[in-house]
Parts: C-alpha cells; sequence; structure tokens
C-alpha cells in the first residue's frame, strides 16, 4: 500500500466562486486581485468542460490557498454554492487551515449565514471601505489554524476507510477485466455499449434505494458479474456480487448502454443516522460529513494505484428546493457516455504505442519466420516452430502462412537474393542460409541495423 500525505502547496492563490447573478462583481474581484499578481482560479472561465460539476469544485478548492466565497442573496440558495461551502469548510478542518474568505454582498448580514460559518471573519462590502485591499491584504497573509468542529465525532473519516478496505479494495482491481470476460460486454455491438468502469452513485441527500430502477425506471437491472469471492473475517466464501444495469439512450431509443453501478453504500449510514435519534447527526451535520467523506475517499483510491482509472464517482443533486429533481438516468448516461469515448480514445493511443513499428518493411509475404538467434532450415519442430529445436519454445517464432510480425521483437526483417554473412550481437560474424520456403530472409543484428540505418 502507498502511503499518501497531504502537501499543502497550492496551484492557485486564490479559488473565486460565485453564482449566475453575481458574475460581473466576481470579475471585477478577478481583475483586482490578478492585477496585484495574484494567480486566480475563475469558475466562469476555468472550470473543466465536460467534468463534472462537484468534481471542478472539489479540484479547485483542493488546489488553491484561499477560496473567495461571494456570497449574495442568490448565492445563499443556491445548491452549488451550498456544496462549495461545505467541501471547503471539511478541506480546511482536514488540513486544520483556515482559508475560506467570505465577501458578503450588499444584500446579505451576518445573520443570513448557515451556522457553519460562525467563525469565520467575512468581509463586507457594504461595510467595510476598501474591501478589495483587504482581500489581497488576507490572501498575502498566511493561512491561520484552527481545530477540526465535526459534529457526533468524525463519523466520514471512519466510514471512508472502512468502505474502501472492507469493499472497493476488494472489488475494483479486477473490475475491467470482470466487465470484459461477462456476456454482456461480448455482445456488445454498434448498438450496445458497456462502460468498463464501476459507477458509484452519490446522492446529496445521502438515501439510497434497493435498486438504481426503483428510482428511476429508465434504468433495467440486466443480471451480475461473475462475483468476487474471499474469506473474510470467518466468513468462508464470502461473495462480493456486481450489478450489471441498462439504460436505453435518449437520443436514439434502439441504443442501449449496460454499466456496473450502485449506491455508495457507506454515505447510506449517514441517512440511517440523520433519521434516528439516537446517533445525533442532524440534517446541517450530515451534509457536512458526506462532503468530507467525498474528499476522503478520492483521497484514498488516488493513493492506491490498483484502483486507479476503475471507477467513476457521480454525486448528484437528488433534492431540490425549488421541487425539480434531476433524473439519474439522464445523468449516468451522459456520464458513460463520456467515459466509453475516452477509453476509445486511449485504446487508440495504446494501439498506436503498440504498432509504432509496424511498417512497410516489416511484412512476411507467404514466407515462415524465425527468431533472430536462429535460422530457419525447413525443419519443423514439435510444437510447429522452426529453428532450434533445443531453444526455449517461448522464444521461438511459430511459422504459419501470411504470419504478421510481432512489432515489438527488435530485429527489421529485410528481404536478399542470396545468403548474407552479418555481424550478431557480440560482433561476431553470422552466416544466414536459405530454408526450403523462406525465401533468402535475412535476418540482420541490432549492429547490423546500427551501421545502415540511413
Amino acid at each position: 500500500m502507498m502511503n499518501c500525505k497531504v502537501v499543502q502547496s497550492y496551484k492557485y492563490d486564490a479559488f473565486i466562486t460565485h453564482c449566475e447573478a453575481d458574475i460581473i462583481f466576481g470579475k471585477q474581484i478577478l481583475g483586482s486581485l490578478e492585477s496585484a499578481g495574484f494567480k486566480c482560479l475563475f469558475q466562469a472561465r476555468d472550470f473543466t468542460i465536460g467534468a463534472s460539476h462537484a468534481d471542478n469544485i472539489v479540484h479547485a478548492i483542493t488546489s488553491s490557498k484561499h477560496m473567495v466565497l461571494i456570497l449574495s442573496k442568490a448565492a445563499l440558495v443556491s445548491e452549488w454554492r451550498r456544496f462549495e461551502m461545505l467541501v471547503a469548510l471539511q478541506d480546511d478542518a482536514r488540513k486544520e487551515s483556515k482559508r475560506i474568505i467570505p465577501v458578503l454582498c450588499k444584500d446579505v448580514v451576518l445573520s443570513d449565514l448557515p451556522y457553519e460559518f460562525n467563525h469565520l471573519t467575512c468581509l463586507n462590502v457594504a461595510r467595510d471601505n476598501g474591501f478589495i485591499q483587504q482581500l489581497i491584504k488576507r490572501i498575502s497573509a498566511p493561512n491561520g489554524t484552527w481545530k477540526s468542529r465535526l459534529p457526533a465525532g468524525n463519523v466520514a473519516h471512519g466510514l471512508a476507510w472502512s468502505y474502501y478496505y472492507g469493499y472497493l479494495r476488494i472489488v475494483l482491481p479486477e473490475i475491467k477485466e470482470r466487465i470484459i470476460a461477462s456476456k454482456f460486454f461480448e455482445n456488445c455491438n454498434e448498438r450496445i455499449h458497456m462502460c468498463k468502469k464501476f459507477i458509484l452513485l452519490f446522492p446529496e441527500s445521502c438515501r439510497c434505494f434497493p435498486t438504481l430502477h426503483d428510482q428511476d425506471s429508465d434504468i433495467s437491472v440486466e443480471g451480475h458479474l461473475e462475483p468476487v469471492i474471499r474469506n473474510r473475517a470467518g466468513t468462508v466464501n464470502r461473495y462480493y456480487r456486481s450489478t450489471v444495469y441498462s439504460v436505453k439512450d435518449n437520443i436514439d431509443p434502439n441504443k442501449k448502454y449496460f454499466f456496473i453501478g450502485e449506491y455508495i453504500t457507506a454515505i447510506l449510514t449517514m441517512f440511517e443516522m440523520e433519521q434516528s435519534n439516537l446517533a445525533g447527526l442532524s440534517t446541517h451535520d450530515k451534509l457536512l460529513q458526506s462532503a468530507q467523506f467525498y474528499i476522503k475517499i478520492e483521497d484514498i483510491l488516488k493513493c492506491h494505484v490498483e484502483c486507479n482509472n476503475t471507477y467513476k464517482i457521480i454525486y448528484f443533486k437528488d433534492q431540490s428546493e425549488r421541487g425539480k429533481i434531476p433524473k439519474i438516468s439522464d445523468i449516468i448516461l451522459t456520464t458513460i457516455k463520456a467515459e466509453i469515448e475516452r477509453e476509445k480514445i486511449e485504446d487508440k493511443e495504446n494501439h498506436k504505442k503498440t504498432d509504432h513499428r509496424d511498417n512497410g518493411s516489416n511484412i512476411c509475404i507467404g514466407s515462415n519466420i524465425c527468431n533472430g538467434s536462429n535460422v530457419c532450415n525447413g525443419s519443423i519442430n514439435p510444437d510447429g516452430s522452426r529453428g532450434n529445436a533445443n531453444q526455449d519454445s517461448s522464444q521461438r517464432v511459430t511459422c504459419r502462412e501470411n504470419l504478421h510480425i510481432d512489432t515489438s521483437m527488435m530485429y527489421e526483417f529485410m528481404l536478399f537474393d542470396k545468403p548474407e554473412v552479418v555481424k550478431d550481437k557480440s560482433g561476431k560474424p553470422k552466416t544466414i542460409t536459405n530454408g526450403d520456403e523462406c525465401m533468402n530472409l535475412l535476418i540482420p543484428s541490432e549492429n547490423y541495423l546500427d551501421e545502415h540505418s540511413p
């Protein structure tokens, strides 16, 4: 296991966050700070297109020394501003620093702020003369520190580690191989597609339905992958099953997308704690803890190489003060389409790397190829290969008509009209003789190629 420590060095001096209604005011602050020489990340300008909004927010907060939080009446009712506040507070608690700088617009007073902000010193646009200079001074000063004020104990920290060691560490390393080996992946064609990542769903409320179909009827249960079986904590042959779901394309109904998906079960614990009077976890506490869980589980997974590029966490809003709730099937479909396209690009890049030496000179035309250290003498070994029968079979190349040459070999293949004498790797002369079917095939040494390269 790799040890991963938080390094408190930042790419940006400040992350300026705003709601749509405050973008003009945000640009004014951005211009003032950048004119003063600060490197800023501005939401409307710098968020990565195509990435999830939650991922953009977490990246912005964790890579910035300070977070300038523009708070207006509109911002206080914005669901994404609330998420930003929670993530920023938990990131501060984790690093024991004070990096949030709330800027109160003229239509906001201190009593309007959530109680979690009671410990923060705010800049007030209406009250503080020259607040830009005070903002510059705050950003220039070293970060203060404060001890974590997490309610009901650090629930998120323990849940995140338990979820990793008790589940993700077991299922994620083999997930791609299990998907590729499944009957669902084998049936993929122009109309049927399958994502090779584990889709982990993170609803804002932490409420997890028994199945994804129970939350959205456009998602169907298709079956399961072959289970991972482990002996664990006294249980012999414990089964870890992964459910295969499908969702139809909302543009082309004839297309279907398969994926392995489930809710992050650990956050269901927080939802149930919130519902219980005994646990002492309020709704505000739950939101704080869930934000910290989001950061912590991402940190844990990024520190373990075997889990890299095997999962996708989708944070989504399943509740709204305005009554409009997005369809989870649309969110999942958008995500897995993007992941499938990314996988195609990666496969093409890997193919190019593998075949970068495959060109017109590396062609076998109706002839039989032998390993560069042996001469094909027309004899056939018991395993079907030609050359020295005493040589390890893994080092021989099997003779076949129109054999495709492995581009990872260190030799170029060239045709000559008569036998030639070349040098091997040690510099000694080496005679290549004709085999019965080798068509005067010459396999020069690496030194020979170096000497005769144009």
